[in-house]
């Protein structure tokens, strides 16, 4: 890359990026790939007839004219280019390569968005609409619509010592908006209200700064769905014209509208999942692509930021970098566990400027919590049935617990286990379950029953840990499986949460390896053995302290220093470096003796690869939860034309459960195909009602809800 310098004016890099956009805008392309094919080469060997191609251009537009274009386009590219330079030259933030490849990618998006928008509309016989960034006025009234709505919030509790620190975080927050910001953070503990801070901090950010959108990122759709009510009546019940609400479990009133706006995410609001956010940035798809340059001059929050998969660190941490850097976006990270992104060895992401200096001095005064080692009390790990007496031992003292474990295995096994010992006793608990292996419409009836309980029935709820985050129920006391800090946090976020009691009791116990397998579980085995290396060296501090999470993030990264930055398809290969040198398809390129273009990123090898949920070898599968789920199964197993299947598959979103290839071996028989290639139907007696899908069929017609 030395090379680029010498380019006057940056000439053939924006001849490169031209090429890669009109390459691409059909499918994308590598510049490069890793076997050292130069793809622009290949393409241009099979066209014989380049002239004859170009006097046909000139017919619409002059070879002049051309020239003009092209130089305008070099005048407007330079500028970035020379600040990407002059920003990488601190090697620890990653390599220039990287930041010329998302160059070229939001261009790429840019053109792909006006290619399949004016499609669109010459379909319609419609004249394309330029999306208009909302006006000062707008941000007004919906400022003055937060505003009023916290007043009142804030007026419920007014003389309660948290209701005053949270209005001291939110206004704290509100000032920091007006003081332009590229990467910022929030890290306060759980219960502090950062859901409304960040959003009124971005409010004022957009207002003071004429920033285009709101983006709102969350780790889970449930959490996402909460939240967006949340910010719906905080807004005075804006459409989704104002406020999207963008992912996978959303049915939408407006088909049309909706289905348009989640293609470009034209809107002001914008609240979407960590995985759609990413696979803008990364994913090889067209329609994900398409939607990445709505991210420019905005402002992101990333809610439970510490959620980002461990693989992706670094990509993330360096998009961060560019959306901030050189798309003049700001960045709001939001945890109670802030991981030190800009600690890490390399392909760091600029250090976050905190929006509350100093809030978690706040921590002492929303303690709700005390954590309790248990990991040593059986050397071993627990079996199902010790954990289950265990559970059940503490309703001598408390009345809802809440048990966490890191599988759904584990998680099936002692409830089962609990189920058994207490369905002969006279005042058995309610006993409820929560996993992946239920579709979304049960889990969140589940969830829905436990809020609205009464406090003082006697409940036990084992899940996996799919409720740590976002899932706004409180529990007298919560068994955690160990894992990570992170997630420990979080699970001790679902205890004594609205401070029912003085303090409620988080207790860490350790499963035994044959009921709680782990060894394909990589990620949470090490977040594990992270946690029980920090335990070792804490000396005292307490387990959630900023002392005990800074020690346990040393532990987790420093062994993770090649996985942050994504294992490639290869092994050696990383989708760091696929993205940026591209060193495999680089030297191959180099002893065939072939000049490397400036832009040699493999970016379809690295695309096609990404994945935010490791989903390779998991198949979706319709299951018949409740009647709605019958009606909608049965349309389906009609006859349906392209636009009323299209139609249908929303609504069916609700009652897909992903399972892994060798649960579906063992389902065999328990699931049919449809007429509509891959979609796959588990018959109703293979849907257990309390714990999801099963091998072994009911012996029982489940109760439809």
């Amino acid at each position: 890359m030395s090379q680029i310098s010498h380019i006057k004016n940056f000439e053939l890099l924006t001849a490169e990026i031209i090429r890669h956009c009109i390459m691409s805008h059909h499918g994308l392309n590598d510049c490069v790939s890793p076997s050292g094919e130069v793809k622009y080469a290949t393409r241009k060997a099979r066209q014989n007839d380049i002239d004859r191609i170009y006097h046909e251009v000139c017919k619409y537009i002059p070879g002049e004219s051309l020239r003009l274009l092209f130089d305008n386009s070099v005048r407007e590219l330079t500028p970035l280019c020379q600040k990407i330079i002059a920003f990488s030259k601190d090697k620890q933030y990653g390599s220039r390569d990287f930041y010329f490849g998302m160059l070229a990618r939001l261009l790429l998006s840019l053109q792909i968005d006006a290619d399949w928008t004016v499609s669109a509309c010459f379909e319609k016989n419609t004249e394309p609409e330029l999306f208009e960034p909302p006006t000062d006025q707008f941000w007004a009234t919906l400022i003055n619509k937060l505003e009023t709505y916290l007043d009142k919030e804030f007026e419920k509790d007014k003389d309660t010592e948290i209701t005053k620190l949270r209005q001291e975080i939110s206004l704290a927050c509100r000032e920091a908006g007006k003081i332009r910001g590229k990467i910022v953070r929030l890290v306060v503990p759980t219960g502090a209200g950062k859901t409304f801070s960040s959003l009124r901090y971005a409010l004022q950010q957009v207002k003071e700064f004429s920033k285009k959108r709101i983006f709102y990122i969350a780790p889970f759709n449930s959490f996402l769905s909460q939240n967006a009510d949340e910010y719906r009546k905080a807004l005075g019940n804006p459409s989704i014209k104002i406020l999207l609400e963008h992912h996978s479990n959303i049915i939408p009133d407006d088909t049309e509208d909706y289905k348009e706006l989640t293609q470009n995410w034209n809107a002001p609001i914008i609240m979407t999942s960590a995985v759609q956010f990413l696979n803008a940035l990364f994913e090889s798809k067209l329609g994900a692509i398409r939607r990445m340059h709505a991210l420019a001059d905005a402002v992101i929050i990333v809610d439970e930021v510490q959620a980002i998969p461990t693989r992706c660190i670094a990509l993330f941490n360096m998009a961060m970098n560019f959306l901030s850097v050189i798309c003049g976006t700001t960045v709001v990270l939001c945890s109670a566990t802030q991981p030190p992104f800009e600690s890490i060895k390399e392909n760091r992401m600029t250090k976050p400027i905190d929006m509350v200096p100093g809030a978690m001095h706040y921590q002492a005064a929303f303690k709700r919590t005390r954590i309790i080692d248990l990991t040593a009390l059986h050397p071993g790990g627990m079996s199902a049935g010790t954990a289950a007496q265990f559970a059940i031992s503490l309703m001598e003292s408390s009345t809802r617990v809440l048990f966490i474990t890191n599988t759904k295995r584990c998680a099936k096994e002692v409830f089962n286990e609990i189920k058994k010992i207490t369905s002969g006793l006279i005042n058995s608990p309610r006993l409820y379950h929560l996993s992946a292996n239920m579709c979304s419409k049960h889990r969140l009836q589940i969830i829905k029953e436990i809020k609205e309980m009464d406090k003082n029935i006697p409940m036990i709820c084992i899940s996996t840990q799919l409720v740590e985050a976002g899932v706004n129920f409180s529990f007298s006391t919560v068994v955690r499986s160990a894992a990570g800090m992170q997630n420990i946090i979080q699970s001790a976020g679902r205890c004594n949460r609205n401070a029912e009691a003085e303090c409620g009791d988080v207790y860490i116990i350790k499963m035994a390896d044959d009921i709680e397998d782990l060894s394909k579980l990589k990620e949470i085995r090490d977040m594990q053995e992270a946690f029980y290396q920090m335990l070792s060296s804490l000396r005292g501090a307490e387990l959630d302290s900023t002392e005990a999470i800074e020690n346990y993030y040393k532990h987790y990264l420093s062994r993770k220093e090649q996985e942050i930055c994504y294992l490639g398809p290869k092994p050696g290969d990383t989708l760091v470096d696929l993205l940026s040198y591209n060193t495999n398809g680089s030297n191959n390129l180099k002893r065939a003796g072939a000049k490397r273009p400036i832009l040699a990123q493999a970016f379809k090898t690295a695309g096609d690869h990404f994945e935010v949920i490791e989903e390779r070898g998991m198949i979706d599968i319709i299951v018949e939860y409740d009647g709605q789920a019958t009606e909608l199964i049965a349309e389906l197993n009609s006859k349906l034309d392209k636009q009323k299947l299209e139609k249908l598959l929303p609504q069916l979103q609700p009652y897909t459960v992903s399972i892994s290839t060798s649960k579906l071996n063992e389902l065999d028989d328990a699931i049919y195909k449809t007429g509509y290639g891959d979609i796959l139907i588990l018959y109703k007696q293979n849907y257990n009602q309390e714990t999801g899908v099963d091998d072994l069929p009911s012996s029982m017609d489940p109760l439809i809800i």
